[in-house]
């Protein structure tokens, strides 16, 4: 991973009720469609029960879904959540969604960078982390190349 990063513009947080607008933005995109069509709604009482379920989760304890916040405006710009892989419980595959509003702008990146570093200082038994990119995300490619993270196909 690389150690390009020099300062924090971004900063991973909970989810807030007050992100309900900023999530149906994120969850009512094309892009969300295109490559988390599970994720993907356009109607707001799903992204009202999904913005519940975070918080909730949150809790519990039992989530690791960030808002990726722009430290500088202070305004929510992405996801960033990870979850331990099936067929290595010392992997954790990671997954990351930027509102359309803040594309192309290292969000992505600088928002992944932080997560590794947070499950690094907080669950040691995570060794080694994954992306699953679709072939035509070029964009999530290049965020993982800027990572040093391997794909297929290299």
């Amino acid at each position: 991973m690389s150690n390009k990063i020099k300062e924090n513009k971004v900063r991973l947080r909970l989810y807030r009720e007050k992100d309900f607008e900023f999530l149906h933005g994120l969850l009512s995109d094309e892009v969300t469609k295109k490559y988390f069509p599970f994720m993907y709604t356009m109607e707001r009482e799903q992204t009202f029960i999904r913005l519940r379920t975070r918080l909730e989760d949150q809790a519990w304890g039992i989530d690791t879904r960030y808002v990726i916040e722009d430290m500088r405006r202070k305004v929510p710009v992405g996801e960033v959540s990870g979850r331990k892989a099936k067929d290595d419980p010392s992997c954790m595959e990671l997954a990351v969604l930027v509102h359309p509003d803040f594309r192309g702008q290292n969000f992505a990146r600088d928002g992944v960078f932080e997560f590794i570093k947070k499950m690094r200082e907080t669950k040691p038994e995570i060794t080694k982390f994954r992306m699953e990119i679709a072939e035509s995300n070029k964009a999530s490619q290049a965020v993982a190349r800027k990572l040093n993270f391997k794909l297929k196909g290299d």
